[in-house]
Formats: structure tokens, C-alpha cells, sequence
């Protein structure tokens, strides 16, 4: 397959590309903003990977887990760790606080087609506690033992993060809604360039205690936070050592006993930085900080890699009653005050990333704007993307310089293509891709027609988008109306059901997703029928005795209803007219 280098007619090496690349970038008018942007957004925090272990201790099955990040956008996401019972994450972002913006990574159930959820994390057994070296039950998705792993990277460190496990929502079943906070905090990396010449650059990190759930009020007295124990190991990896993703995983001692773990490193094993240590967020304003846990690594080659791994267990010692403090602050003199693991974080930062593409690209929705996603990671910017066989949907556009999937998908279906990126110092990386847009089931649009009573009535709904077949279904109906499977409301709306209806139309697909709708039927009341005298909507004997009980007088008028000749008296001929208009045999 011809490289994007080949189709553009130059040679296929490092010094032809970088060439090419840099006329490319001169040839853009704005080349100035865009250059300096990237210097300034493709810097050392491409380099922050954040992998954790978490525990189910909510007690019940959970089918999901979110991530939410304060104050980055959704092209902040470089990489996600996808093994798990919920595979790939759906990403989003909130910017309507655009100083504000939220990102959200969110790892949910899919439904099987009987409307049960088709993975599900298992809670921790409370009698057999789940071991910080149980590995296989965070990154094993055949076995479900209480526990997951998640994890990201990103370039910009976000302000705030926090997660939240998804559960089944009790008063609407059948949907997910947030469960209880993880108190699992996230490391954020700052690199310090070198100083001077020889001397050595350095890591700063930081890892903060979660925020209360509630937004902070004002007590009588300051509170502090949920305490938990936390322990932290760190290592610095040697010059050329770069730490993948999916290598920031816990060292697993049932499937490898004695082994060493990726995020370990084989040359320098992980010191013990910190045995034990409350962290727990200070109330606001307090002196002390936030509780934050800091530490400082020296790089003296300054392309060192630095990996923690800061494990969380929950604090049962004793706290002040008045405002929450942990009255512990070592184990050993506090009997029982370390209690069950609840998660641990390893976290990993390179000060430079070889340039690579994401694994995976999220389905979008047609005419639903795509969130905004960068493709290219790491290497040295800036970039030529190019996409080199099949084609994006309609609607959607990869930016040549910035890598960043964007637009309005214009049409459904699956979309195979590839995509290759080219950095400024000539590395080609290629990456196939297949990109779902779902077409959404829906109602077309309808105005039901007028029915009237006792007159047969038919009006087609019609559904699109989904996975046909349909299956249909409405309340509350007028008597005599019912509603097809091929959603056709037919029928004869019965005596007495005049007025004016709001009816609801359901519509599931094969894969059970629905679509409803409100629609207004309006039925009339039936003309009067001829001969119905007493308006049982039936001729009979009864009508019949009040002609003969009227016969030989005149007609009230020319509207008499007795008077079925219309000559202007009530006679025999009438009474001859209605037993003509008897609605069944003999009048009964």
C-alpha cells in the first residue's frame, strides 16, 4: 500500500518527509498560530497515563463506571484502557461553561436483546476481601470476582477528577445513573526541564484527596473529608524505557507468582515511598492544604520514566465527632484501623511518547454532532494526517495537521478506513479504523385524521432508523380501535366514545430500543341515524312503539324525527318506514 509520502511523488525517508512536511506547513496561511499551539499542546504531558484498580464495594452488581475531568476537552483523551467487561469508552464533553468544560469517560453495559444487561461487575464477597495482588480480577474480563480496571491518558492534567460506578437505576429500571463516589484519587505530573546544563530535570506529582460529594456548605464547624489509608511505590525507569498504557497494570501473584509487573520496571524494582499515610481532604481554607500527597523524582538524563502506584485501603480508626478528622495517623498504633483494599492507581509519566495512533474510535449518531477526538499521540509535532483508504462518513473531517476527528455524521452505517500520521522527524504510524453511525429508531411525524363514531376508521404510523422489525403499541385507545403490528390504527370507534384523546405510540426495535410519541385523536359523535328514536344507536321495537304510540297526529316540524316520510303526519307509513330500519331480524 503506497504511504501518503509515495502518493504525494517524494521519496520515502526521513529527510524527503520532513521536507515535504514543512513546505506542507508553510503553505497554511495561519501556520503561525498553528505551530505555536502545538508547541504549547503537544508538550511533555502527552505523557500521563493513569491506570487503576477498583473495587466493588457497593454491595450489589454494578454495570458500569465513569470518569468525570474537570477544566480539559475531549481531544485532551489520548489512549483508554479497553480490557474489561465493558471494553471501549464512550467519551464526551460538556462545554457549556466554556471556561469550564467537563470531559466524561464512561464505561457502560451494553443491553441484550431479552433488555438484561450484558456485562455487569460483580460486588467484592465481604467475607473473602479482594488482595492488592489480585490482578486477575481487574484485568481478566472471563472472570468477575468484584473488581475492574479502568484507565487513560491524557496532555492536559485535569483540575479535578472523579469516579463514580454506574447502577441500575431504582426508580426507573433499566437505566443507569451514577452510584456511589470511588475514593481512588489521580496523580497529576509536572515536568521541570533541567535548570542549567548538567544538572538533573525533575518530577514533581501530586495526588489530591477526593471532594466531598456534597457541594461544601457552611457548618458550624469546618468538616473534613472520607479518610482512607493510602501506601505509595515509585520507580524511575532508565533513559529509552517507555511505559505503555496497557502495561500500567497491578502485579498479579495468582497468575504469576513472584513476577515482576510492566509498571515496575526490571532494572530499578519500586521503593516503598510512603508505608502508611491518612489522606483525607482537609476542609477548605485549612493551613495544612487540601491533604495532598507530593513527591519529587530527579531525571538525570531528563527522558527518564517515572511510575507510582499508590494503593487505597479504607480507614477504620477512630475520627473526631464534631468534623470527620482521622485521629490515626499510623497503623501500628491503631488496632483494626486499616480495613478491606479498596483500589489502587498506577500511574506512569514519559517525558516524551513515541508517536502512535489510538486503538479505537467511538460510534457516533447520525446528525448528532461527533465529539471531538484526537487520533494522533505523542511524537514530534506537527503532523501530516492523512486518511488513506476508505472514507469517513459524510459529515466528518480529520483535521491534516491536528489528527482531530470532528463534525456531523450525515448518514448511518459502518465505515472501514485507515488513517496514517507522520511526524515532523519523518515516523509514519498507520492504524485501521471501522467507525459505527447509528441511526437512531424514531416516530415520522404524523397528524392522526378526524374518526367519527361507528364509521370505520384506518391511518399507517411509520417508524425509521433502528433495527427493524417493529413492534408497535399505544394507550389509551378509543373502544373499537386497535393498533396492527405494522403499526395501522384500525377499527370503528364504538357508540359513545366522541371526544378527544392523547394517545401514546411505542415503537421497539429488534435490538429493544424505543421511540414514542404523544398524538391527538379526535372522534365525533355518529349522525343521528334514521328511525333511532330513543339515540341507543340501534332501530328496534322501541322506536318503533313511538310512532305507533304518535300515529295520526301531525309532525312537530319538518325535523320530527317520527316522521320518517316526511309528508307531516306520524302514520302507519312511518311506523311500516322503521321496521324497514330495524337493525337486526324481528327488531330485537
Amino acid at each position: 500500500m503506497p504511504t501518503v509520502w509515495e502518493k504525494a511523488g517524494v521519496q520515502d525517508d526521513a529527510s524527503s518527509r520532513a521536507t515535504l512536511l514543512i513546505s506542507e506547513m508553510k503553505s497554511i496561511a495561519i501556520i503561525g498560530s498553528i505551530y505555536a499551539c502545538s508547541l504549547v499542546t503537544y508538550g511533555s504531558a502527552y505523557g500521563s497515563l493513569s491506570n487503576f484498580d477498583v473495587v466493588n464495594d457497593t454491595g450489589d452488581r454494578c454495570y458500569g463506571f465513569e470518569i468525570e475531568l474537570e477544566d480539559i476537552h475531549s481531544t485532551d483523551i489520548t489512549y483508554t484502557y479497553n480490557y474489561n467487561h465493558y471494553g471501549a469508552p464512550r467519551i464526551t464533553e460538556d462545554s457549556s461553561d466554556p471556561s469550564h468544560p467537563r470531559t466524561f469517560v464512561r464505561y457502560e453495559a451494553r443491553r441484550n436483546a431479552d433488555g438484561s444487561y450484558a456485562s455487569f461487575t460483580n460486588p467484592q464477597d465481604p467475607l473473602n476481601p479482594l488482595a492488592p495482588t489480585n490482578g486477575h480480577a481487574f484485568t481478566n474480563p472471563n472472570v468477575n470476582l468484584g473488581g475492574e480496571h479502568f484507565g487513560l491518558g491524557y496532555r492536559t492534567a485535569p483540575t479535578l477528577v472523579r469516579y463514580h460506578w454506574l447502577v441500575d437505576d431504582p426508580v426507573n429500571p433499566g437505566s443507569l445513573v451514577l452510584g456511589p463516589a470511588v475514593n481512588v484519587a489521580t496523580p497529576s505530573f509536572t515536568y521541570v526541564p533541567p535548570p542549567a546544563p548538567a544538572m538533573p530535570a525533575v518530577v514533581r506529582v501530586v495526588i489530591v484527596p477526593p471532594p466531598p460529594e456534597v457541594p461544601e456548605v457552611e457548618p458550624p464547624v469546618p468538616q473534613f473529608g472520607v479518610p482512607v489509608w493510602v501506601k505509595v511505590l515509585t520507580t524511575v525507569q532508565p533513559s529509552g524505557r517507555k511505559i505503555e498504557l496497557d502495561e500500567l497494570l497491578p502485579l498479579d501473584e495468582v497468575d504469576n507468582p513472584g513476577g515482576v509487573a510492566p509498571w515496575q520496571g526490571e532494572v530499578e524494582q519500586p521503593e516503598t515511598e510512603i508505608e502508611w499515610m491518612v489522606f483525607q481532604r482537609r476542609p477548605a481554607g485549612d493551613p495544612d492544604g487540601e491533604g495532598e500527597v507530593e513527591g519529587a523524582d530527579e531525571l538525570p538524563n531528563a527522558d527518564e520514566t517515572i511510575t507510582r502506584r499508590y494503593e487505597f485501603y479504607e480507614y477504620q480508626g477512630p475520627t473526631n465527632p464534631e468534623d470527620g478528622e482521622a485521629q490515626c495517623d499510623n497503623p501500628d498504633n491503631c488496632d483494626g484501623a486499616v480495613g478491606k483494599f479498596i483500589g489502587a492507581q498506577m500511574a506512569g509519566f514519559n517525558v516524551d511518547t513515541p508517536l502512535g495512533l489510538i486503538e479505537q474510535v467511538q460510534d457516533g449518531e447520525i446528525l448528532v454532532p461527533y465529539v471531538d477526538r484526537t487520533l494522533v499521540v505523542g511524537g514530534t509535532p506537527p503532523y501530516l494526517v492523512s486518511v488513506t483508504t476508505g472514507d469517513l462518513p459524510d459529515g466528518l473531517t480529520l483535521d491534516p495537521v491536528e489528527g482531530v476527528l470532528s463534525g456531523v455524521p450525515a448518514a448511518g452505517g459502518s465505515f472501514p478506513f485507515s488513517v496514517e500520521a507522520v511526524d515532523v522527524a519523518g515516523v509514519s504510524v498507520v492504524m485501521d479504523y471501522t467507525l459505527k453511525i447509528v441511526d437512531p429508531l424514531r416516530i415520522l411525524p404524523a397528524a392522526l385524521p378526524l374518526g367519527t363514531e361507528l364509521e370505520p376508521y384506518a391511518f399507517a404510523l411509520a417508524a425509521e432508523g433502528g433495527v427493524a422489525p417493529y413492534a408497535w403499541a399505544a394507550e389509551p385507545l378509543p373502544q373499537g380501535l386497535d393498533l396492527n403490528a405494522d403499526g395501522t390504527i384500525s377499527g370503528v370507534p364504538a357508540a359513545g366514545t366522541a371526544g378527544d384523546y392523547d394517545i401514546m405510540f411505542l415503537v421497539t426495535d429488534s435490538q429493544l430500543e424505543t421511540a414514542a410519541v404523544s398524538l391527538s385523536l379526535s372522534i365525533e359523535s355518529a349522525p343521528p341515524q334514521p328511525g333511532d328514536l330513543n339515540g341507543d344507536s340501534v332501530v328496534d321495537r322501541a322506536d318503533l312503539a313511538v310512532i305507533v304510540a304518535g300515529r295520526n297526529t301531525p309532525a312537530t316540524g319538518p325535523d320530527d324525527p317520527r316522521d320518517l316520510d316526511h309528508d307531516g303526519w306520524i302514520t302507519a307509513l312511518d311506523a311500516r318506514k322503521c321496521v324497514t330500519l330495524f337493525s337486526s331480524p324481528g327488531g330485537r
